[in-house]
Protein backbone atom coordinates (compact mmCIF):
# COMPACT_ATOMS: atom_id res chain seq x y z
CA UNK A 1 0.00 0.00 0.00
CA UNK A 2 1.75 3.16 -0.67
CA UNK A 3 1.85 6.29 1.48
CA UNK A 4 -1.00 8.49 0.96
CA UNK A 5 -1.81 12.33 2.51
CA UNK A 6 -4.32 14.30 2.50
CA UNK A 7 -5.84 17.29 4.75
CA UNK A 8 -8.30 20.11 4.77
CA UNK A 9 -8.42 23.45 6.01
CA UNK A 10 -11.50 25.39 6.27
CA UNK A 11 -10.49 29.27 5.64
CA UNK A 12 -13.87 30.87 5.09
CA UNK A 13 -17.73 29.39 4.97
CA UNK A 14 -17.65 26.64 2.01
CA UNK A 15 -14.16 27.55 1.16
CA UNK A 16 -11.42 24.77 2.06
CA UNK A 17 -7.87 24.33 0.88
CA UNK A 18 -6.81 20.95 0.37
CA UNK A 19 -3.06 19.51 0.99
CA UNK A 20 -1.82 16.17 -0.75
CA UNK A 21 1.55 14.98 -1.16
CA UNK A 22 0.97 16.08 -4.65
CA UNK A 23 -0.58 18.69 -5.41
CA UNK A 24 -2.23 22.19 -3.05
CA UNK A 25 -6.17 23.11 -3.94
CA UNK A 26 -8.86 25.01 -3.59
CA UNK A 27 -12.56 24.06 -2.64
CA UNK A 28 -15.35 26.12 -3.10
CA UNK A 29 -18.99 25.28 -2.60
CA UNK A 30 -21.68 23.16 -0.24
CA UNK A 31 -24.29 20.41 -0.46
CA UNK A 32 -25.50 21.39 -3.53
CA UNK A 33 -22.44 22.66 -5.89
CA UNK A 34 -18.96 22.40 -5.45
CA UNK A 35 -15.96 23.53 -7.43
CA UNK A 36 -12.17 22.29 -6.93
CA UNK A 37 -8.87 23.54 -8.47
CA UNK A 38 -5.52 22.58 -7.87
CA UNK A 39 -2.08 23.51 -8.74
CA UNK A 40 -2.03 20.76 -11.36
CA UNK A 41 -4.69 22.03 -13.29
CA UNK A 42 -7.24 19.92 -12.38
CA UNK A 43 -10.94 21.46 -12.38
CA UNK A 44 -13.38 19.12 -10.71
CA UNK A 45 -16.88 20.34 -10.61
CA UNK A 46 -20.11 18.63 -9.26
CA UNK A 47 -23.47 19.67 -8.53
CA UNK A 48 -25.98 18.10 -7.02
CA UNK A 49 -29.94 18.30 -6.47
CA UNK A 50 -30.19 17.84 -2.40
CA UNK A 51 -32.66 15.37 -1.24
CA UNK A 52 -32.96 13.62 -4.96
CA UNK A 53 -29.67 12.00 -5.16
CA UNK A 54 -29.27 13.37 -8.78
CA UNK A 55 -25.75 14.56 -9.06
CA UNK A 56 -23.54 15.77 -11.65
CA UNK A 57 -19.77 15.10 -11.74
CA UNK A 58 -17.24 16.76 -14.70
CA UNK A 59 -13.43 16.59 -14.64
CA UNK A 60 -11.48 19.01 -16.94
CA UNK A 61 -7.92 19.86 -16.91
CA UNK A 62 -6.78 23.34 -17.20
CA UNK A 63 -4.82 24.49 -20.60
CA UNK A 64 -5.95 20.92 -22.06
CA UNK A 65 -8.85 20.35 -25.02
CA UNK A 66 -11.29 17.68 -24.97
CA UNK A 67 -10.94 15.53 -28.46
CA UNK A 68 -14.08 14.28 -29.51
CA UNK A 69 -14.01 11.25 -30.54
CA UNK A 70 -15.91 10.79 -33.96
CA UNK A 71 -17.45 7.33 -35.32
CA UNK A 72 -16.83 6.73 -39.10
CA UNK A 73 -17.15 3.75 -41.25
CA UNK A 74 -14.15 4.63 -43.40
CA UNK A 75 -10.72 2.32 -42.49
CA UNK A 76 -8.26 4.34 -40.37
CA UNK A 77 -5.54 5.83 -42.49
CA UNK A 78 -2.05 5.35 -41.34
CA UNK A 79 -0.07 7.86 -40.27
CA UNK A 80 1.98 10.25 -42.46
CA UNK A 81 5.25 10.75 -42.21
CA UNK A 82 6.13 14.04 -43.92
CA UNK A 83 9.17 16.38 -43.06
CA UNK A 84 7.88 19.49 -44.20
CA UNK A 85 7.66 22.59 -42.15
CA UNK A 86 3.43 22.33 -41.69
CA UNK A 87 4.51 19.13 -39.37
CA UNK A 88 5.78 21.54 -36.40
CA UNK A 89 2.45 22.57 -36.30
CA UNK A 90 1.53 19.31 -34.93
CA UNK A 91 4.22 19.33 -32.13
CA UNK A 92 3.46 22.92 -31.23
CA UNK A 93 3.78 23.02 -27.25
CA UNK A 94 1.06 23.98 -25.24
CA UNK A 95 0.02 27.92 -24.58
CA UNK A 96 0.34 27.95 -21.46
CA UNK A 97 -2.49 30.98 -21.45
CA UNK A 98 -5.00 28.76 -23.15
CA UNK A 99 -6.31 27.76 -19.79
CA UNK A 100 -6.39 31.25 -18.69
CA UNK A 101 -10.31 31.83 -19.64
CA UNK A 102 -11.05 28.89 -17.93
CA UNK A 103 -9.62 30.15 -14.53
CA UNK A 104 -11.43 33.38 -15.23
CA UNK A 105 -14.67 31.24 -15.40
CA UNK A 106 -13.94 29.29 -12.71
CA UNK A 107 -13.71 32.51 -10.67
CA UNK A 108 -16.26 34.01 -11.59
CA UNK A 109 -18.74 30.99 -10.97
CA UNK A 110 -17.09 30.50 -7.55
CA UNK A 111 -17.72 34.84 -6.48
CA UNK A 112 -21.20 34.34 -8.41
CA UNK A 113 -21.70 32.02 -5.24
CA UNK A 114 -19.81 33.26 -2.11
CA UNK A 115 -20.17 37.10 -2.92
CA UNK A 116 -23.21 38.16 -0.59
CA UNK A 117 -22.74 41.94 -2.10
CA UNK A 118 -25.26 43.25 -5.04
CA UNK A 119 -27.44 40.90 -6.74
CA UNK A 120 -26.96 42.08 -10.06
CA UNK A 121 -23.65 41.84 -10.05
CA UNK A 122 -23.20 38.10 -8.30
CA UNK A 123 -25.85 36.98 -11.32
CA UNK A 124 -23.55 38.86 -13.98
CA UNK A 125 -20.57 36.96 -13.08
CA UNK A 126 -22.56 33.65 -12.98
CA UNK A 127 -24.19 34.65 -16.96
CA UNK A 128 -20.25 35.72 -17.62
CA UNK A 129 -18.69 32.11 -16.56
CA UNK A 130 -21.78 30.35 -18.13
CA UNK A 131 -20.35 32.19 -21.60
CA UNK A 132 -17.16 31.03 -21.08
CA UNK A 133 -17.58 27.91 -20.42
CA UNK A 134 -19.68 27.53 -23.53
CA UNK A 135 -17.25 29.07 -25.35
CA UNK A 136 -14.45 26.60 -24.57
CA UNK A 137 -16.74 24.13 -25.09
CA UNK A 138 -17.54 24.84 -28.50
CA UNK A 139 -13.65 25.20 -28.98
CA UNK A 140 -13.35 22.02 -28.00
CA UNK A 141 -15.68 20.41 -30.03
CA UNK A 142 -19.05 20.32 -27.71
CA UNK A 143 -21.56 21.99 -29.86
CA UNK A 144 -24.09 21.00 -27.25
CA UNK A 145 -26.47 24.71 -26.42
CA UNK A 146 -26.64 25.41 -22.66
CA UNK A 147 -30.10 23.53 -22.22
CA UNK A 148 -28.93 20.33 -23.30
CA UNK A 149 -25.60 20.23 -20.72
CA UNK A 150 -27.25 18.91 -17.92
CA UNK A 151 -24.02 19.97 -15.30
CA UNK A 152 -24.98 23.60 -16.53
CA UNK A 153 -28.95 23.22 -15.62
CA UNK A 154 -28.56 22.02 -12.99
CA UNK A 155 -26.09 24.26 -12.02
CA UNK A 156 -27.92 26.97 -12.76
CA UNK A 157 -31.12 25.96 -10.84
CA UNK A 158 -28.73 25.68 -8.05
CA UNK A 159 -27.91 29.54 -8.14
CA UNK A 160 -31.38 30.25 -8.73
CA UNK A 161 -32.59 28.85 -5.45
CA UNK A 162 -29.06 30.74 -3.59
CA UNK A 163 -30.14 33.43 -5.04
CA UNK A 164 -33.63 33.84 -4.54
CA UNK A 165 -32.83 33.10 -0.73
CA UNK A 166 -31.12 36.53 -0.40
CA UNK A 167 -32.35 38.27 -2.92
CA UNK A 168 -35.24 39.95 -1.18
CA UNK A 169 -33.72 40.08 2.26
CA UNK A 170 -31.92 43.17 3.19
CA UNK A 171 -29.24 41.15 5.43
CA UNK A 172 -26.37 42.69 7.85
CA UNK A 173 -23.03 43.68 5.45
CA UNK A 174 -20.97 44.11 8.58
CA UNK A 175 -20.48 44.12 12.13
CA UNK A 176 -17.57 46.82 13.63
CA UNK A 177 -17.19 47.49 16.86
CA UNK A 178 -17.02 50.98 18.09
CA UNK A 179 -15.95 50.71 21.34
CA UNK A 180 -12.17 50.70 22.32
CA UNK A 181 -11.11 47.43 23.90
CA UNK A 182 -7.38 47.35 24.17
CA UNK A 183 -7.49 48.53 27.98
CA UNK A 184 -8.14 45.08 30.29
CA UNK A 185 -11.42 45.18 31.88
CA UNK A 186 -11.06 45.37 35.91
CA UNK A 187 -13.12 43.17 38.37
CA UNK A 188 -16.00 43.60 39.26
CA UNK A 189 -16.73 47.30 37.39
CA UNK A 190 -19.08 46.77 34.64
CA UNK A 191 -18.04 47.70 30.95
CA UNK A 192 -20.22 48.73 28.51
CA UNK A 193 -19.58 48.11 24.95
CA UNK A 194 -21.14 48.84 21.27
CA UNK A 195 -20.94 47.18 18.41
CA UNK A 196 -22.36 48.60 15.12
CA UNK A 197 -23.55 46.90 12.18
CA UNK A 198 -24.84 47.83 8.61
CA UNK A 199 -26.97 48.70 6.76
CA UNK A 200 -29.09 49.93 10.17
CA UNK A 201 -32.43 48.76 8.78
CA UNK A 202 -31.26 45.03 8.30
CA UNK A 203 -34.31 42.80 8.01
CA UNK A 204 -32.14 40.27 10.60
CA UNK A 205 -30.85 42.31 12.95
CA UNK A 206 -32.94 40.56 15.58
CA UNK A 207 -30.81 37.98 14.91
CA UNK A 208 -28.00 39.32 16.43
CA UNK A 209 -26.39 37.31 19.51
CA UNK A 210 -23.61 37.58 21.65
CA UNK A 211 -21.17 34.88 22.75
CA UNK A 212 -18.24 34.55 24.95
CA UNK A 213 -15.96 31.62 25.07
CA UNK A 214 -15.42 31.43 28.88
CA UNK A 215 -18.62 33.09 31.11
CA UNK A 216 -16.92 32.10 34.05
CA UNK A 217 -14.07 35.02 33.54
CA UNK A 218 -16.84 37.73 31.46
CA UNK A 219 -20.71 37.74 31.55
CA UNK A 220 -22.36 39.53 29.35
CA UNK A 221 -26.01 40.31 27.24
CA UNK A 222 -27.22 42.82 24.99
CA UNK A 223 -28.88 45.56 26.63
CA UNK A 224 -30.07 46.99 23.55
CA UNK A 225 -30.33 46.77 19.67
CA UNK A 226 -31.60 49.28 17.53
CA UNK A 227 -31.19 51.44 14.72
CA UNK A 228 -27.58 49.64 13.82
CA UNK A 229 -26.25 49.79 17.08
CA UNK A 230 -25.74 47.04 20.04
CA UNK A 231 -25.01 47.99 22.86
CA UNK A 232 -23.88 45.08 25.11
CA UNK A 233 -22.89 45.15 28.99
CA UNK A 234 -19.81 43.23 30.08
CA UNK A 235 -19.18 42.00 33.69
CA UNK A 236 -15.65 40.65 34.79
CA UNK A 237 -15.52 38.25 36.83
CA UNK A 238 -11.70 36.74 37.19
CA UNK A 239 -8.50 37.20 35.20
CA UNK A 240 -7.99 35.84 32.31
CA UNK A 241 -8.63 36.54 28.02
CA UNK A 242 -11.97 35.93 26.34
CA UNK A 243 -13.26 35.97 22.92
CA UNK A 244 -16.52 37.88 22.42
CA UNK A 245 -18.16 37.68 18.96
CA UNK A 246 -20.92 39.58 17.93
CA UNK A 247 -22.91 37.65 15.19
CA UNK A 248 -25.75 37.40 12.98
CA UNK A 249 -26.20 34.02 13.13
CA UNK A 250 -24.72 33.49 9.72
CA UNK A 251 -21.31 34.78 8.57
CA UNK A 252 -21.65 38.35 9.39
CA UNK A 253 -19.58 38.83 12.72
CA UNK A 254 -17.10 40.36 14.76
CA UNK A 255 -14.90 38.65 17.30
CA UNK A 256 -12.74 40.58 19.67
CA UNK A 257 -10.28 39.21 22.53
CA UNK A 258 -11.16 40.62 26.05
CA UNK A 259 -8.42 40.87 28.79
CA UNK A 260 -9.60 40.72 32.47
CA UNK A 261 -7.55 41.76 35.28
CA UNK A 262 -7.97 42.39 39.23
CA UNK A 263 -5.99 45.38 40.82
CA UNK A 264 -3.36 44.64 43.69
CA UNK A 265 -6.49 46.40 45.90
CA UNK A 266 -9.16 43.82 44.59
CA UNK A 267 -6.71 40.88 44.97
CA UNK A 268 -6.16 41.78 48.45
CA UNK A 269 -9.61 41.97 49.09
CA UNK A 270 -10.37 39.40 47.57
CA UNK A 271 -7.19 36.96 49.68
CA UNK A 272 -9.04 38.16 52.84
CA UNK A 273 -12.39 37.28 51.69
CA UNK A 274 -11.40 33.84 50.64
CA UNK A 275 -9.18 33.71 54.15
CA UNK A 276 -12.08 34.66 56.15
CA UNK A 277 -14.58 31.82 54.50
CA UNK A 278 -11.58 29.63 55.07
CA UNK A 279 -11.48 30.45 58.67
CA UNK A 280 -15.61 30.25 58.94
CA UNK A 281 -15.56 27.53 57.37
CA UNK A 282 -12.93 25.87 60.04
CA UNK A 283 -15.07 27.33 62.95
CA UNK A 284 -18.05 25.70 61.56
CA UNK A 285 -16.44 22.25 60.82
CA UNK A 286 -15.16 22.25 64.69
CA UNK A 287 -18.45 22.95 65.84
CA UNK A 288 -19.87 20.36 64.30
CA UNK A 289 -17.33 18.10 65.24
CA UNK A 290 -17.84 19.17 69.00
CA UNK A 291 -21.53 19.00 68.53
CA UNK A 292 -21.41 15.54 67.11
CA UNK A 293 -19.17 14.63 70.15
CA UNK A 294 -21.23 15.99 72.70
CA UNK A 295 -24.25 14.25 70.74
CA UNK A 296 -22.15 10.90 70.89
CA UNK A 297 -21.76 11.57 75.14
CA UNK A 298 -25.28 12.47 75.80
CA UNK A 299 -26.18 9.18 73.58
CA UNK A 300 -24.07 7.06 75.91
CA UNK A 301 -24.80 8.38 79.40
CA UNK A 302 -28.45 7.84 78.22
CA UNK A 303 -27.88 4.29 77.28
CA UNK A 304 -25.48 3.64 80.23
CA UNK A 305 -28.95 5.68 82.70
CA UNK A 306 -31.58 3.43 80.32
CA UNK A 307 -29.40 0.17 81.70
CA UNK A 308 -29.02 1.13 84.96
CA UNK A 309 -32.69 1.91 85.45
CA UNK A 310 -33.20 -1.73 83.98
CA UNK A 311 -31.05 -3.24 85.80
CA UNK A 312 -32.34 -1.28 89.16
CA UNK A 313 -36.21 -2.17 87.90
CA UNK A 314 -34.77 -5.85 87.68
CA UNK A 315 -33.37 -5.72 90.91
CA UNK A 316 -36.58 -4.65 92.91
CA UNK A 317 -38.05 -7.15 90.96
CA UNK A 318 -36.47 -9.55 92.10
CA UNK A 319 -36.50 -8.35 95.49
CA UNK A 320 -40.07 -8.02 95.59
CA UNK A 321 -40.64 -11.69 94.55
CA UNK A 322 -38.24 -13.07 97.19
CA UNK A 323 -39.71 -10.87 100.22
CA UNK A 324 -43.29 -12.43 98.47
CA UNK A 325 -42.17 -15.78 98.31
CA UNK A 326 -40.90 -15.87 102.03
CA UNK A 327 -44.13 -14.02 103.23
CA UNK A 328 -46.09 -16.77 101.17
CA UNK A 329 -43.45 -19.08 102.99
CA UNK A 330 -44.24 -17.71 106.16
CA UNK A 331 -47.42 -17.49 106.05
CA UNK A 332 -47.84 -21.45 105.11
CA UNK A 333 -45.40 -22.48 108.31
CA UNK A 334 -46.62 -19.81 110.89
CA UNK A 335 -49.43 -20.90 113.77
CA UNK A 336 -52.04 -18.54 114.99
CA UNK A 337 -54.40 -19.26 117.82
CA UNK A 338 -58.10 -18.58 117.07
CA UNK A 339 -61.50 -19.13 119.45
CA UNK A 340 -63.99 -21.43 118.34
CA UNK A 341 -66.22 -18.63 118.49
CA UNK A 342 -63.64 -15.66 117.38
CA UNK A 343 -63.32 -13.41 113.92
CA UNK A 344 -60.39 -13.22 114.58
CA UNK A 345 -56.86 -15.03 114.90
CA UNK A 346 -54.10 -14.32 117.41
CA UNK A 347 -50.08 -14.88 117.65
CA UNK A 348 -50.18 -14.10 121.02
CA UNK A 349 -52.47 -17.06 123.04
CA UNK A 350 -53.14 -15.15 125.87
CA UNK A 351 -54.67 -12.53 123.83
CA UNK A 352 -56.67 -15.00 122.71
CA UNK A 353 -58.19 -16.03 125.94
CA UNK A 354 -58.70 -18.99 127.65
CA UNK A 355 -60.86 -20.62 124.60
CA UNK A 356 -57.73 -20.63 122.37
CA UNK A 357 -56.02 -23.10 120.36
CA UNK A 358 -53.12 -23.22 117.81
CA UNK A 359 -54.20 -23.95 114.20
CA UNK A 360 -51.86 -23.00 110.99
CA UNK A 361 -52.84 -19.69 109.83
CA UNK A 362 -53.87 -21.44 106.07
CA UNK A 363 -56.87 -22.83 108.27
CA UNK A 364 -58.02 -19.38 110.34
CA UNK A 365 -60.98 -19.63 107.35
CA UNK A 366 -62.18 -15.84 107.14
CA UNK A 367 -60.95 -15.08 110.71
CA UNK A 368 -58.64 -11.67 110.20
CA UNK A 369 -55.52 -11.17 112.02
CA UNK A 370 -56.48 -9.54 115.46
CA UNK A 371 -55.13 -5.32 115.54
CA UNK A 372 -53.70 -5.89 119.34
CA UNK A 373 -50.96 -8.89 118.46
CA UNK A 374 -50.89 -9.88 114.53
CA UNK A 375 -51.33 -6.00 113.19
CA UNK A 376 -54.52 -6.51 111.67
Amino acid sequence: MGFRFRKSFKIAPGVKINVNKKSVGVSVGGKGARVSVNSSGKVTKSVSIPGTGLSYTDTDQIGKKKNKVKSTTEPPQPPVNNNSSSSGDNNQPPNKNEGTAEGFAIIFLIASFVYWGNTFIRILLFVISCCIFNYKGKQSGNTKPFYKKPWQIILAVLFIYVISRGAFKNNIDEITLKTDLSTALQVPTEQTVVFNYEPADADNADDIKLHITDTSILAGEIKSNEDGKVTCILTPKAEGSVYVTCSDGDDVRKQVKVNVSTSELEAKEAAEKKAEEERLAAEKAEQERLAAEQAEQERLAAEQKAAEEKAAQEQAAAEQAAQEQAAQEQQQEQMVYITPSGERYHLDASCGGKNSYQVPISQVGGRTPCKKCAGG
